[in-house]
């Protein structure tokens, strides 16, 4: 049997083909593939990341704003409220909640309950309280709606809250003497006590919640936010003339003024009851006393007492001043200018700016903290705080009683014209300015008492009939210092305490 021929080497490759090339390129795809993939992965889950990090600053954001907004609609209720505060007297507010002795601070009534001598963690007064001061520290507390163990909110809106959030505002109190500031927090001033030198310093904690399933449920919010935020009353004046009438112009040009001086304002046993400005350099010119009928006396003469009756009105059937115990008075066309009339030579040309601290031409930092009327029609007895008029008529006619010697009125008449007609009396501090009209204009008929001081830093129009003005210390300062509400400067901040056991 014949071999068969071996196969040639040309035979072989005609029949089996040469090795197949391209495998290192799919293998490359592979990795390159299998590299895509991965990155696809990682992205993804650094995308959800992201998203969830970003997610959670968004409903962090959502809290911090509804603790913002819980502390600052927390310091529109102090705002309101602050004559209760400050004020001793048990009937000072005329809702008849009373001040701080009846209806905010009462052992079984009030709002503000003292701290306990060693409160828990999660109570208001726990840690946001030095030790020294729990004693005379108050918090919030409103037994009304109070269960036992619960810490109630101060009241707030939570409609104004955002979307699917809310917020919870305790706050504690303290008390501090301006006579003695290091002294720490003090007892809360009882009547009788001259709280003309008293503040107080509310610090706000806010929580808010954000994602919540239920608002009115906190334990269904997945985020949570704290702020602390102190607050202070102050007052808008940066010093007040102690003189119960104070005129940049003339005043008046007819008409009868009697006046109840300050009867220390020059010294001690040295009355002044007008400063009027005689300073040839105010653009205005000098105030002249003009042609009109003047008496000033002490408070015992006008009064025809020894004691000032405890609502400051006259109790006798005409108080004024009679020639014979007048201090400076007027006989015929003359006036006999006692020592109690001060022309001043260094009287200040912006008495916008001597009264408030700041230039008439930022006269809006004073107007932003008073309440701002269109006119004083409005105004009486239950008026109290500072007023702003602005427009074209401040206008009291007939009888009316603005104020009270325990809640008086601070009235900046900045309106075209103001005018008093019939028989007012007022209890508080009157400031009349051109500061928003130049031309400005004052004019009074009838008549019209003053209990505190009166400020004419505008031009006087028309002035008939009889105005008063009784100074009275007390009155001249609560008109300018209990409504005044601000933050502290730095006392911002975040806390940590736990949160506090509220009602439900």
């Amino acid at each position: 049997m014949k071999n068969k021929p071996r196969p040639t080497r040309h035979y072989l490759h005609h029949y089996y083909p040469r090795k197949q090339k391209g495998g290192l390129t799919i293998f490359s795809a592979v990795i390159l593939l299998s590299l895509l993939i991965l990155m696809l992965i990682y992205a993804t889950q650094v995308q959800q990341s992201e998203q969830r990090v970003s997610a959670n600053e968004y409903r962090q954001k959502i809290a911090f704003h509804a603790a913002e907004s819980g502390a600052d609609q927390a310091i529109e209720y102090i705002l309101s409220n602050s004559v209760r505060v400050l004020s001793a007297d048990p009937n000072a507010v005329p809702d008849g909640a009373g001040g701080m002795r009846a209806g905010w601070f009462d052992a079984t009534a009030g709002v503000w309950a003292a701290c306990p001598d060693a409160p828990t963690a999660d109570h208001p007064c726990g840690g946001s309280v030095p030790a020294g001061n729990l004693s005379s520290s108050y918090f919030f507390d409103d037994p009304t709606t109070t269960s036992a163990g619960k810490f109630d909110s101060v009241p707030i809106n939570i409609g104004m809250l955002p979307a699917e959030s809310t917020a919870r505002v305790s706050a504690v109190l303290c008390h501090i003497d301006y006579d003695n500031p290091v002294g720490g927090c003090m007892i809360a001033p009882s009547e009788g006590d001259d709280v003309s030198h008293a503040s107080f310093v509310v610090t706000i904690l806010s929580y808010g919640y954000a994602d919540c399933v239920d608002p009115a449920d906190t334990d269904t919010c997945q985020v949570s936010a704290t702020v602390a935020l102190p607050i202070s009353n102050h007052t808008v004046t940066r010093g007040s003339p102690p003189v119960p009438l104070t005129a940049r112009t003339t005043f008046p040009p007819t008409g009868t003024v009697e006046i109840v001086p300050n009867p220390n304002a020059g010294g001690t046993g040295v009355p002044v009851s007008v400063w009027a400005n005689a300073n040839t350099e105010c653009s205005t010119g000098e105030a002249t006393l003009g042609s009109g009928d003047w008496a000033t006396c002490e408070f015992h003469e006008w009064y025809e007492t020894d004691e000032i009756p405890a609502d400051m009105a006259c109790t006798t059937p005409s108080c004024s001043c009679s020639k014979s115990e007048a201090i400076s008075y007027t006989v015929g066309t003359e006036d006999m200018m006692g020592i109690d009339i001060l022309e001043d030579v260094n009287f200040p040309c912006d008495l916008f700016a001597y009264y408030f601290g700041v230039p008439e031409s930022e006269y809006q930092v004073v107007k932003s903290a008073a309440k701002i009327i269109a006119d004083c029609d409005g105004l009486g007895p239950d008026s109290h705080g500072i007023y702003w008029v602005s427009g074209a008529t401040c206008r009291l006619d007939g009888t009316n009683v603005v104020g009270s010697p325990k809640l008086p009125v601070m009235l900046i008449s900045a309106a075209e014209t103001t005018t008093f007609t019939g028989n007012n009396n007022i209890f508080g501090m009157v400031f009349i300015t051109d500061v928003e009209v130049p031309d400005a204009q004052w004019n009074a008929s009838g008549t019209n008492i003053v209990y505190g001081s009166v400020i004419i830093d505008a031009e006087l129009d028309a002035f008939v009939g009889t105005f008063k003005v009784i100074y009275n210390a007390d009155v001249s300062l609560l008109a300018a210092g209990t409504n005044g509400i601000g933050t502290l400067s730095g006392g911002w901040r975040d806390f940590g305490l736990p949160e506090p056991a509220w009602e439900e």
